[in-house]
């Protein structure tokens, strides 16, 4: 916990208490879970380097970064593909009313 009293964190604008506590948990697990997924990746890697051929190597190389630039945009683009084509079948009667849309599904969550 915070050693500063609630009347000095408001005059230094710290910040102390539950929230501050859940903060620095949150960013200590973001930082542990990313070096421990860089380091599954380098021994994956270390791993297929060995197991593999050179041209067999280039051949996952290509794959992989072709994954890596891909998954991204198929990501952004779904969000508003769902809101586009769901009023364009919705206009033709072919949806149903009840069915919700992405932007409604989104908001629930």
């Amino acid at each position: 916990m915070s050693d500063c009293v609630v009347d000095d964190c408001q005059a230094t604008g710290r910040v102390a208490g539950p929230a501050a506590d859940s903060l620095r948990m949150g960013i200590m697990l973001l930082v542990g879970v990313t070096v421990v997924q860089k380091l599954v990746g380098f021994v994956r890697n270390v791993l297929f380097c060995r197991w593999l051929e050179p041209h067999q190597i280039g051949y996952w190389e290509l794959a992989l970064s072709f994954f890596i630039l891909a998954s991204p945009l198929v990501v952004g683009g779904f969000p508003g593909a769902f809101g586009r084509y769901t009023e364009f079948f919705r206009q033709r009667g072919q949806i149903r009313d009840d069915l919700p849309t992405s932007d409604e599904t989104g908001a629930r969550k």
